[in-house]
C-alpha cells in the first residue's frame, strides 16, 4: 500500500487569477507558475451575496449558508416573521435593509455555530488526522482535529474557546511577529514608507503561516492541514484598481498612483508565492496542495 500524501489546503482571500496569470507570465510568481503548468486550475463562481465567513464556510463544507448555519456576522431582528426571528444574510444591490426589514433593526454581533460538519472534522472520522489554522467560524469546540486555531484567535481578543488544544492559546502568542522582524520584512520588499493597512495584513498573514508550519511539524500525523491567509482582501480592496490600470488599461506611464498601487499588490503577491514555495519544500514524500 502507497503512503498518503499529506494535504495542505491554504485559502488566499481576496487571490484572483486576473493578477496570478499576468504576473506569473511575467516571472514575478515563479511558485504559482509551477502550479499553473503541473496543476490544475480554474475560475470559481462564488455565492451571492460573497460574505466572507459565508464563501468559506462553503467551501470548507460543500453547503451552501442555509444549511452549514454561517450566514455573516451582521444580523437583524425579523419579528415581523416570527418573535426573535433573525435575517443573517440579506440581499445585496437593491437596498433591502432599507425597506425589506420592516421596521428590523440590527442586532449586536454573534457567534454562529455551524450545523454541518467541515472537512477538519469529517476527514479524521474516515482515518485521516485533520488539522485548520485561521478559518473563519472554524469553532474548535469539536476537538476532532489534531490542533486547531479560529479566525478570531488571531485578534485582540482571542478567547479560551479559539484554540485546541487549550494550551495552544498562550503558545500561539509567542509567534505574533516582533516589529524588528516585520520591519525588515517589510522594508526588504516594499519599500518605505508602508501604509499601516499593508504593515497589519502582512503581520496577520505571517503569524498565522509561520504558526501553522511549526505546528504542522510538531505534529506530522495530521496528514491534512487547512490554513487561511485574509491580509490579501484588504491589499486588494485599496490597491487592485491601480493595478488593474497598470495591467490592463496600459496607463502606467500617466498615473503614479496607479503605478504605485499596482507595485504594492504585486510585491503582495510575490510574498505569497514566497511563503507557499517554504510551505511546499518543507514537505517530505508525497504531498498535495490546493
Amino acid at each position: 500500500v502507497g503512503q498518503r500524501p499529506r494535504l495542505w489546503v491554504v485559502g488566499i482571500d481576496a487571490a484572483t487569477l486576473d493578477a496570478i496569470l499576468p504576473l506569473a507570465g511575467q516571472g514575478r510568481l515563479p511558485f504559482f507558475a509551477t502550479l499553473l503548468r503541473g496543476g490544475a486550475y480554474g475560475r470559481l463562481t462564488s455565492i451571492s451575496p460573497t460574505r466572507r465567513e459565508a464563501v468559506w464556510m462553503t467551501l470548507a463544507t460543500g453547503k451552501y449558508p442555509f444549511k452549514h448555519g454561517i450566514a455573516g456576522r451582521r444580523p437583524y431582528s425579523a419579528d415581523f416573521f416570527a418573535p426573535g426571528a433573525e435575517l443573517r444574510l440579506l440581499p445585496m444591490g437593491i437596498s433591502f435593509r432599507r425597506w425589506g426589514l420592516l421596521g428590523g433593526h440590527r442586532l449586536p454581533p454573534g457567534t454562529a455555530v455551524p450545523r454541518t460538519l467541515a472537512q477538519w472534522q469529517i476527514l479524521p472520522r474516515l482515518g485521516v488526522p485533520a488539522s485548520v489554522v485561521g478559518w473563519p467560524e472554524a469553532a474548535p469546540s469539536s476537538r476532532e482535529a489534531v490542533f486547531a486555531l479560529s479566525d478570531r484567535f488571531f485578534s485582540q481578543e482571542p478567547g479560551s474557546t479559539s484554540a485546541w488544544p487549550a494550551e495552544l492559546v498562550e503558545k500561539g502568542q509567542l509567534f505574533l511577529p516582533r516589529p524588528a522582524d516585520l520591519d525588515a520584512l517589510l522594508g526588504s520588499r516594499f519599500g518605505p514608507p508602508v501604509p499601516d493597512w499593508l504593515a497589519d495584513a502582512l503581520a496577520n498573514d505571517l503569524w498565522r503561516r509561520t504558526l501553522a508550519l511549526s505546528l504542522a511539524e510538531e505534529n506530522p500525523r495530521a496528514e491534512a492541514v487547512f490554513l487561511l491567509l485574509p491580509g490579501l482582501r484588504e491589499v486588494s480592496r485599496r490597491t487592485f484598481g491601480g493595478f488593474s490600470t497598470v495591467q490592463f488599461e496600459g496607463e502606467s506611464a500617466t498615473k503614479e498612483a496607479a503605478r504605485e498601487a499596482a507595485e504594492r499588490l504585486s510585491v503582495y503577491y510575490e510574498q505569497l508565492d514566497a511563503w507557499l514555495a517554504d510551505i511546499w519544500s518543507r514537505g517530505q514524500g508525497p504531498r498535495l496542495l490546493a
